[in-house]
């Protein structure tokens, strides 16, 4: 992946047919050459932060493997702000910090806590907790910052499920600093093909919960989405309405859009669209109006052709201007023997003149990894340079080296630059990143975990980075085949704590806790539970510091564990 790549994908509203433009992906270094009305259309597509998808990585059920990896701590030197100018840099503009982890017993709770170094020690800064349920779903997030000599709360949030999995609702609260407070709800329905028919966001406001956003999606018979209602609502009051309709060809593709804004009962933006397509269902037009002066406009029209193959061959974006379509942009792609991209040209015009025109030459591995990237001006009888790429790779397809250069004062000057290292698991171990400025400066890349899904869960900015592993042993805690009570998590705990146990079979079961004088306390679980892995939120309200025992107790099996109260 290119530090500079921008996916850029037109749309209308998140439901509406995109337009791909995820192999146009060096458009971002020419964006301010193209047409006002393209660049606007362009935008970034940002991956969520939690990926609604089918589990790829599944941490806590490496059937295959006997251990799984698990971050323990990452040291890097950041840069204060990426945003600031990074010219003469020196030690005021670097931030040493270090991020460590821990994991409950299943490893289903991360806690991530960040410190910074001011020069003697390790200093806490802030920490977030994330549990997952055994299914891997999100349950609960706890995020606090580190005043003084103690962790104080910033925001916590709860999720909801319905039975079959699909999300129910999800609470965020505040702390204002002796309690948590309601800050906002998001709940969502489905119909009857589990589709999503009902989005609401709520805030809290004066002791009520208020609508802030209201989305209503209706379908046809094949599922398909025809109407998109979405109500915006400020200080529980309508603001403004949109609606998205659609209508469909007869393989199910979009061959028509509708979209309109309503405020106070008057349309004050819309635009629409009508796409066309070949025998196979290639996209080949699509024409595009936009409602100005209380009537619609023509606005802009894509075109595509296509190889046999469905790769595409051409892309030109025309604009409307004085009653006639005048060419704005076009790309023409020509692929290798394996089906990557080889050379895509550009052209864009200003006002019906040809005004800029560029080439990007492409060459790969053998496993379609990128390898070169040359861009070239064809403004003049002989092209010229613009800017190369260049990427390496070690023996697992993992890259190690990359180098962006600009061609100044004919030759090759460095712009950026990143080194990677890796484990024999593929885990990066250490990096850096820099950027040219009369020298080798500190630059900036970013680097994540994989959270017990496999999706990455966090990032960082980096200018030097140094991660640290260790390998627990897997279970299966879907299915245990052996009692066991784990240690509480997190330990000492501060009111509340968790407490995990597995059950080889179906059995009765008793949870108890006891004070160190062996006086019993509470008794948190007296009844018959599943073959499984079981937890239970301890809340110790009520209860003094100190240090005590909880037992575990079936027919067959007793185990105990000290934990410690700290208040």
């Amino acid at each position: 992946m290119k530090i500079f790549i921008i996916l850029f994908i037109i749309f209308s509203t998140s439901f509406a047919q995109k337009i791909d433009f995820s192999e146009f992906q060096n458009l971002d270094h020419h964006k301010n050459l193209l047409p006002e009305k393209l660049q606007r259309l362009l935008t970034k597509e940002k991956q969520p932060e939690f990926l609604d998808a089918q589990i790829q990585n599944n941490l806590l059920r490496k059937e295959n493997n006997t251990f799984m990896t698990q971050l323990d701590s990452v040291v890097l030197i950041e840069l204060v702000s990426f945003n600031e100018d990074v010219t003469n840099l020196d030690s005021q503009n670097l931030d040493t910090t270090k991020q460590i982890f821990s994991y409950s017993p299943v490893a289903n709770t991360i806690s991530r806590t960040k410190k910074y170094w001011n020069g003697k020690e390790w200093r806490n800064k802030y920490r977030t907790t994330s549990t997952y349920d055994l299914n891997l779903r999100f349950a609960y997030r706890l995020s606090e910052d580190w005043l003084i000599d103690n962790w104080v709360g910033n925001y916590r949030s709860t999720y909801d499920y319905y039975q079959d999995g699909r999300s129910h609702r999800y609470f965020e609260e505040g702390y204002d600093g002796n309690d948590w407070y309601n800050q906002r709800r998001i709940t969502h329905e489905y119909n009857d093909f589990g589709s999503e028919s009902l989005l609401s966001i709520e805030n809290w406001l004066n002791g009520n919960w208020v609508y802030s956003y209201k989305r209503i999606l209706e379908y046809d018979n094949d599922n398909s989405l025809v109407l998109d209602l979405r109500e915006s609502w400020e200080h529980g009051e309508l603001s403004h309405i949109s609606t998205s309709s659609y209508t469909y060809t007869s393989l199910n593709k979009i061959a028509s859009y509708n979209y309109e804004v309503v405020a106070q009962g008057r349309r004050t933006y819309g635009d629409r669209y009508v796409n066309y397509f070949d025998e196979t269902g290639n996209l080949t037009k699509r024409e595009t109006q936009v409602w100005e002066n209380d009537e619609w406009i023509n606005s802009y029209l894509f075109s595509y052709e296509y190889y046999p193959n469905g790769n595409t061959k051409t892309f030109l974006f025309r604009e409307w201007e004085d009653s006639t379509w005048n060419n704005s942009f076009r790309l023409e792609r020509v692929y290798d023997e394996m089906g990557n991209i080889f050379i895509s040209t550009n052209f864009v015009w200003r006002e019906g003149v040809l005004e800029n025109s560029w080439r990007e030459t492409h060459s790969y591995n053998d496993n379609h990894q990128e390898l070169t990237l040359l861009s070239e001006s064809l403004n003049n009888e002989n092209p010229q340079n613009i800017y190369f790429y260049e990427y390496q790779y070690d023996e697992y397809g993992k890259e190690t080296y990359y180098i962006y250069k600009q061609w100044i004062n004919e030759e090759w000057e460095g712009k950026y630059r990143r080194f990677r290292n890796y484990n024999e698991d593929g885990n990066v171990v250490d990096g850096i990143a820099e950027i040219w400025d009369n020298g080798w400066k500190p630059g900036n890349y970013s680097f994540s975990y994989p959270g017990p899904d496999g999706y990455s869960r966090w990032g960082v900015e980096y200018y030097k980075m140094k991660a640290h592993y260790s390998k627990v042993e897997s279970v299966d805690y879907s299915s245990p085949n052996k009692y066991e009570l784990f240690q509480n998590f997190p330990n000492p705990f501060n009111i509340s704590t968790q407490i995990y146990f597995m059950l080889s079979s179906e059995t009765q079961v008793k949870l108890e806790v006891f004070d160190i004088l062996g006086q019993r306390i509470s008794v948190l679980i007296n009844e018959e539970l599943p073959k499984g892995t079981h937890s239970i939120d301890y809340k110790a309200a009520g209860i003094s510091s100190g240090v005590f025992i909880y037992r575990l107790s079936t027919e067959e099996f007793i185990q105990t564990k000290k934990m410690i109260l700290l208040k």
